[in-house]
């Protein structure tokens, strides 16, 4: 045989070798990624296929109907976006992980027959933006005797104190009883990380939580960590960390629709457009959902100054509460990073701090993809100091949220090799791979 003949066998083998060891990876993965669904949970499945066959014709006929937010969306990607939420929960449901996706403990949803909506409420999860909402729809007389006549300008304390919040609440057990075919039933799910974040700034940068604050080791509570917060977090019974699936129970609950705070605006017009309801935000926009949320927070916080410990004072100065609330709106991308906190003003007192901060919004605007970027750096930030003990914790508390409603387990700002140390990432299978056609050459000779 020919050296040149010899060798071309050679370099055939070669190639032969690496296709089928590139081949067999590629299985392995995907047979590691895949989901066990070969023992149906349900026993009425095919019920819940021609349920979900439905699902994705109600989404096609509504489509029209939904207000896509600056073009940024297809109608076809809408839909497929929609589709693959419901089929990635289905499958959960309908496979034997059912065991592990159910045991919620609250479950308390909204649901009144004259609307035709069914919500599944979770906290810091757009759940004040509903609350406002469906408050309207069911308490028209009293809002009229109030002069109220758009959602947003419903008092935020009012509303979660249950004095001016939405009527007809249930459990989910009951629920399930009495509800209705026409009734369109939804939750909105949220990142688990992303929503910790939000409550830390929340409750525990900003002073809500601070006169009841049992993390803080003195009475004022200011001095609390997003590390420290943390810690508490992934064991806390408080409902603003319950993770969605254990409050809304999805494979229970059984949503038509599935939100998510990422695509907030966008999935809200979905759902309104499709009850009917899209009049209560016709004029509604982005500026104007800022103002909205900054003229509620200052008042919120102003009103919660007023109690407990700030009533004493020593603990905290308006100033001081203005400096913070300055920085939480940088943080959620309503005023520029770079805009400094006018520190040289005489009155900070509430009318005054609402004037300030809407002049600092107006004047200086903060463009769409601007507000993303800035929210994007204070959450990478705020996990850049976490330990990985702490982030482990945070992943098994909210490991079936990541699971349900297809969230990457990888925290913000950390290394995704660091985090997965798969056996055939990266190097590994490099050396795996010279390793093996050093064989297979060796046994061609």
């Amino acid at each position: 045989m020919g050296l040149w003949t010899r060798l071309n066998r050679q370099r055939t083998f070669q190639k032969l070798g690496l296709v089928a060891l590139l081949g067999f990876w590629t299985l392995m993965i995907v047979k590691i990624n895949q989901p066990n669904n070969q023992q149906p949970f349900s026993e009425h499945l095919p019920s819940e296929k021609e349920r979900f066959n439905q699902q994705l014709k109600n989404i096609e006929k509504s489509i029209n109907k939904s207000i896509n937010e600056d073009g940024a969306r297809e109608k076809n990607d809408f839909k497929s976006v929609m589709a693959k939420r419901l089929k990635t929960y289905q499958e959960r449901c309908e496979t034997n992980w059912t065991d592990h996706f159910v045991g919620g403990k609250m479950s308390l949803v909204f649901y009144d027959e004259s609307v035709k909506l069914g919500y599944c409420f979770v906290a810091k999860v757009g759940c004040t933006f509903w609350f406002r909402l469906l408050s309207f729809l069911t308490r028209q007389k009293q809002m009229k005797e109030l002069g109220i006549s758009n959602p947003l300008d419903i008092d935020r304390s009012k509303l979660h104190t249950g004095e001016l919040g939405p009527a007809k609440w249930q459990y989910i057990q009951d629920f399930k009883n009495v509800v209705k075919p026409t009734t369109l039933k939804f939750l909105f799910a949220r990142n688990p990380y992303e929503r910790l974040w939000s409550v830390y700034l929340d409750k525990y940068y900003l002073i809500d939580y601070w006169v009841t604050n049992p993390i803080a080791d003195t009475q004022c509570g200011k001095n609390v960590t997003f590390e420290q917060f943390l810690e508490w977090a992934v064991t806390s019974p408080d409902h603003h960390l319950v993770p969605v699936n254990d409050a809304c129970e999805p494979c229970a609950f059984k949503p038509d629709f599935i939100g998510k705070m990422e695509t907030f605006s966008q999935d809200s017009k979905y759902v309104l457009s499709s009850t009917g309801y899209s009049y209560l935000i016709k004029d509604f926009n982005h500026t104007l959902y800022v103002d909205s949320e900054i003229k509620s927070l200052i008042v919120y916080n102003y009103k919660a100054m007023r109690y407990g410990v700030f009533a004493k004072g020593g603990c905290l100065t308006f100033k001081e509460l203005c400096q913070r609330l300055w920085h939480v709106f940088q943080m959620n991308g309503f005023i520029l990073e770079s805009l400094p906190f006018p520190a040289d003003r005489q009155d900070y007192s509430e009318g005054a701090a609402i004037d300030m901060f809407l002049d600092a919004v107006h004047s200086w605007p903060v463009s769409k993809e601007t507000s993303k970027i800035q929210r994007r750096k204070s959450l990478i930030k705020a996990y850049g100091g976490v330990t990985k003990d702490t982030i482990i914790a945070i992943q098994n508390r909210y490991m079936k949220d990541f699971q349900m409603f297809d969230y990457d387990l990888i925290p913000p700002n950390f290394n995704r090799k660091r985090w997965l140390n798969l056996p055939w990432s990266g190097l590994s299978c490099f050396v795996d791979c010279c390793c093996f056609l050093k064989w297979f050459r060796f046994k061609v000779n």
